[in-house]
């Protein structure tokens, strides 16, 4: 989508009523310019949203008791109004109370998750409604560029002009994330691929006022779906519009409402639940790397093979950075994005060149002109233990962390566990004997305890004998990975958020570790792609936790995940 001229600077704001062509200065704001007055089949379900500090927004119905708009447009209370084309034709629908996204933020000056809900204190009839259905994770043929999409709302009609008086609807079509991307680059603004979709026509664009209003896609039956939200735009209404990305938001939609949108089951009673995902383990990486506003340094490993990302993690969390991941041979453009957006002065690089080629160091310096430097050893423990003194800080006398590095989940789950309780965490073979720069560091950290993680048959008695000649060492060797990444939470008596990740692959996880460390920390546990053991729902309901977080796409976690379905 082609964005044209304005400097972006912040995000469009629903409208004030009291002053509809006042001129803004803001920055962005969507409406629909050289729309169209739209069929009657839309006034069924799209709705004017009068918030109690009179702005204006758009929004959808997608039940008798929820409307759905954008985060921005959320206030504790509103005026919902519906039923008809024209202002004057629409009824009252009723009072509502508003909820945003718990992961919506204005950051840069652009919100992400820009998804909210209004519930209406009692529920509207039904009678002659056509309700849309709302995008699944699947649908990827919605968001694909090219796809011809229809965004509605109520707002301006021309960037200085007056309010429209009739719903209004605009035909775009969809742009891809990479030009997307460097459009809002031009303009200043931060492109979220992971939480936002872009469209775009030559002479049609959203508008002040029509924020949280609906882009529609057309399913395979024929139906409308809702693909987005509308989010941004240019501040002169004449360009690409955003809207925020439905599957981005779909797993809080379902725990909210109850409902089975997305064709989907709704997601646990009782747990505001979210997902945070992108369409390969590139981009999920880079959608929790998102989470940061800024970081001075910032770590990357290779996104195909573990051995040498397993102590990333930790060291990134104990500098407050995050991890990305590349290909041994190139940087994905959903790294390039991060890399680009943080603007780190450092970037760590785990693994020798066998893992990451020089040539991607050279590329990753060169995207804003940060030192790189890569932390690699002749194999993965060397390595491990190289990042481990990277990230000391001379402290003694804590508890230190230890997994075997012949397989990704443990490792994985001690470095969450060191990274949330700011601990040492040392990768070791397990059954071959330890190398002396191992127990030298270990000798010199004068640990506590030790707690080693990881089956039984993964530490031999060599290995044991001599961490015990080093510290007190404690064993959690019982039960299966799952089940050690629910015990290793036992120091938390309660914990109002926690984690989850596949326990088949290790990608998601480990862009995870250091988003579990943030304020306030909290568990990460990982499970099955289609369910939750009991050992993890039982951790769940001890620590009291209240939402739950979901890293990666359904193709990692099932949705049935979601709803903590039991195995």
């Amino acid at each position: 989508m082609r964005r044209i001229a304005a400097v972006l600077l912040a995000i469009g704001l629903c409208l004030g009523i009291a002053s509809p062509a006042s001129g803004r200065s803001d920055g962005v704001t969507p409406y629909i310019v050289n729309g169209v007055d739209a069929p009657s089949e839309f006034g069924t379900f799209v709705v004017r949203i009068v918030t109690t500090d009179d702005k204006l927004c758009s929004g959808t119905l997608i039940d008798a008791r929820w409307v759905l708009t954008a985060g921005h447009c959320i206030a504790d209370r509103a005026e919902i109004f519906g039923i008809g084309t024209s202002v004057r034709s629409l009824r009252d629908l009723g009072p509502a109370s508003g909820s945003r996204h718990p992961f919506y933020v204005l950051a840069n000056g652009v919100p992400r998750f820009d998804i909210g809900l209004y519930r209406f204190d009692a529920p509207i009839d039904p009678t002659g409604i056509t309700l849309p259905d709302i995008v699944g994770y699947d649908d990827t043929g919605a968001w694909a560029p090219g796809n011809p999409v229809v965004t509605l709302g109520w707002g301006l009609t021309t960037a200085d002009g007056s309010l429209t008086n009739t719903l209004q609807r605009g035909d775009l079509t969809v742009e891809s994330d990479a030009t997307c991307a460097e459009l809002d680059l031009s303009l200043g603004a931060s492109f979220d691929p992971s939480t936002a979709v872009c469209a775009n026509d030559s002479a049609t664009s959203a508008c002040n006022g029509d924020s949280g209003g609906p882009l529609l896609a057309t399913n395979s039956s024929g139906r409308y779906e809702i693909l987005g939200v509308t989010s941004y735009g240019p501040e002169d209404c004449n360009g690409h519009s955003v809207f925020g990305w439905m599957p981005a938001g779909l797993t809080w939609l379902r725990s909210t409402t109850g409902l089975p949108l997305g064709s989907g089951a709704p997601a646990s009673a009782g747990l505001s639940t979210t997902r945070v995902f992108g369409m390969d383990r590139y981009e999920t990486a880079a959608a929790i790397v998102a989470f940061w506003d800024e970081s001075d340094s910032v770590f990357v490993a290779t996104g195909g093979k573990f051995p040498d990302a397993l102590a990333a993690g930790a060291a990134a969390s104990s500098m407050g950075a995050p991890v990305l991941l590349v290909n041994s041979t190139s940087v994905p453009e959903a790294t390039r994005y991060q890399i680009r957006r943080l603007a780190p002065s450092t970037i760590y690089v785990a693994g020798g060149s066998m893992a990451i080629d020089d040539g991607v160091l050279a590329d990753l310096g060169a995207i804003v002109g940060s030192q790189v430097i890569r932390v690699g050893g002749a194999d993965r423990y060397e390595t491990a233990d190289l990042l481990g003194e990277l990230a000391a800080d001379g402290t003694t006398g804590r508890r230190v962390w230890i997994a075997s590095g012949r397989d990704f989940a443990d490792p994985l789950v001690a470095s969450t566990a060191a990274a949330v309780f700011g601990e040492p965490f040392v990768l070791v073979d397990g059954v071959n004997p330890l190398p002396q720069r191992t127990l030298d560091r270990l000798s010199g950290m004068a640990p506590s305890k030790i707690v080693i993680l990881g089956p039984d048959a993964s530490f031999g008695t060599a290995v044991r004998n001599a961490l015990s000649a080093v510290a007190p060492l404690q064993t959690l060797t019982g039960g299966d990975a799952s089940w050690r990444s629910a015990v290793v939470w036992g120091d938390f008596t309660v914990s109002r958020s926690a984690n989850l990740a596949t326990v088949d692959n290790f990608p998601d996880a480990l862009a995870a570790v250091p988003f579990a460390a943030l304020d306030p920390a909290a568990p990460l546990m990982l499970v099955p792609k289609g369910c939750v053991p009991s050992s993890v729902r039982d951790q769940i309901a001890r620590l009291g936790v209240e939402r739950l977080t979901l890293f990666g796409g359904p193709a990692a976690l099932g949705e049935s995940v979601e709803s903590l379905q039991p195995c």
